[in-house]
């Protein structure tokens, strides 16, 4: 069994892994100023619990938090901003490329057939479950699974 770690230790540990947890945080989907917000109630928490002892623990619960934040939120950033956000802590050819990789799937998602494209924009740039799809344009929520399915598999075809 591991052993409890004393709070210089834990510290020492937030230290190594804050960087990494920001990165982990962006990459859902959150933005900077977020990200620290979800990183440091995670350190907190890890900090607060005595019997804590695992570097997996502090991850998990930051992923969580960051999870939980967007749920709460029900909003997600404009396809075209969603970088401009997170550039001060992305180096530039970061930045750059994930730009360029957010234009192309914008683009492939405008050829889709209508009925995939209303899907995908809804649930994943609007934030829409898929009952509220179904409520919106009339549709059974199987209906709107399916498309939503094949719309991802369509985006994956066209991308690879």
């Amino acid at each position: 069994m591991d052993k409890i770690l004393s709070q210089e230790e834990k510290c020492k540990l937030i230290e190594e892994m804050y960087e990494w947890l920001i990165r982990i945080v962006i990459s859902i989907g959150l933005g900077f100023q977020d990200a620290q917000d979800m990183v440091q109630e995670a350190c907190y928490r890890f900090l607060c619990y005595p019997r804590l002892r695992k570097a997996a623990w502090l991850t998990k619960t930051t992923i969580n938090l960051a999870f939980d934040f967007l749920k709460r939120r029900k909003y997600h950033l404009p396809l075209d901003t969603c970088c401009d956000i997170e550039a001060d802590y992305l180096q530039p050819w970061e930045v750059v490329h994930r730009k360029n990789t957010l234009r192309v799937v914008y683009r492939t998602i405008m050829l889709m057939e209508e009925k995939y494209r209303v899907v995908l924009i809804l649930r994943y740039f609007r934030g829409l479950s898929v009952k509220e799809i179904s409520e919106r344009l009339g549709l059974k929520e199987n209906t709107v699974l399916s498309r939503l399915y094949r719309a991802r598999r369509l985006l994956i075809n066209f991308l690879t």
